[in-house]
């Protein structure tokens, strides 16, 4: 199970980001940067990104 703990969204060289701290199965992970269009690519870790949307909406 992922909990978000942070996420912080901000622009830089143009590029909307998206920056993410979580925690995975009660283990907090590194802080994360990734492009905020990379959400909904349906690549990598889609568990997390799925995690992400939802606590945004």
């Amino acid at each position: 199970m992922i909990e978000i703990l942070k996420v912080s969204i901000h622009e830089k060289d143009g590029v909307k980001m998206v920056g993410i701290k979580y925690a995975k199965d009660g283990i907090c992970k590194p802080f994360i940067l990734m492009r905020y269009k990379e959400l909904s690519d349906g690549l990598g870790d889609t568990e997390l990104k799925q995690a992400v949307l939802t606590y945004l909406n």
